[in-house]
């Protein structure tokens, strides 16, 4: 039994309230877990940064925090917001390596400094890590509206057939489904399974997140999951080698 002092008076407190208190915390840490979000910044002048950050702040989904690994310091006011500057180029699997270490979520969500999530983002993404064989979840990085003709061209190309391949699901929303490899664009992993993993691998790139992912499924034998309403939208390419590139 323990006693809870107010003004002048002791209310005895039971154990067993103290359990059940302690229980409901511990259900809504599991519900609601801190997810950080990565965002990795490559230029200075990023036009699509701060649309990226802003639609981080409107999620329905509250528990999180927000960390930006750039190359150089961008002058942001965001109450979540931490940020790691280099002062000069850093690849992107070590950026994001850098942004594991800082975070303090259970959830790493990581997203393209060129992409922003719909406002059910990480309320679509939390719920898979409920269950001990989920290690990541990715979602499609869908074309934006209200865009030019350029890179609307471009958007169709990637999410084509053509463009695509068998995985027009990473640029559309398709069927749910257990995935061996996902793009960073749009991938939230468990971080105890991302660091028992080794995380990204700079050695490899493009590719280190294909190699992340099998490390994931094949060293951790844990599963990846496709979430279709787990969207962001990721600009495009207009340039036909840089829409290539990506």
């Amino acid at each position: 039994m323990m006693v809870a002092r107010t003004t002048g008076n002791q209310i005895p407190i039971s154990n067993s309230a103290i359990t059940k208190s302690n229980q409901l915390l511990l259900t809504v840490n599991r519900k609601f877990p801190l997810v950080s979000v990565i965002v990795v910044d490559y230029k200075k002048n990023n036009p699509y940064l701060i649309e990226c950050l802003e639609a981080i702040e409107r999620q329905t989904y509250k528990n999180f925090e927000i960390i930006l690994i750039c190359d150089y310091r961008v002058d942001l006011n965001y109450p979540k917001l931490r940020q790691k500057s280099y002062g000069h180029y850093v690849g992107p699997a070590e950026k994001r390596d850098t942004g594991a270490k800082m975070a303090k979520g259970e959830i790493l969500a990581f997203i393209d400094d060129d992409a922003y999530p719909s406002k059910n983002w990480m309320a679509s993404l939390v719920p898979h890590f409920q269950k001990a064989k989920i290690a990541g979840v990715g979602g499609p990085g869908v074309t934006p509206p209200s865009i030019s003709w350029q890179e609307e061209a471009s958007g169709w190309a990637s999410a084509s057939p053509v463009g695509a391949g068998p995985y027009t699901y990473r640029f559309l929303p398709g069927k749910k489904q257990y995935v061996d490899d996902y793009p960073s664009m749009n991938l939230a992993v468990r971080k105890k399974d991302f660091m028992e993993a080794g995380g990204y691998d700079s050695n490899f790139w493009p590719g280190e997140d294909t190699k992340l992912c099998l490390d994931l499924t094949h060293k951790l034998n844990k599963k990846i999951i496709y979430e279709p309403k787990a969207v962001v939208y990721h600009h495009r390419r207009p340039i036909l080698l840089s829409h290539l590139k990506q």
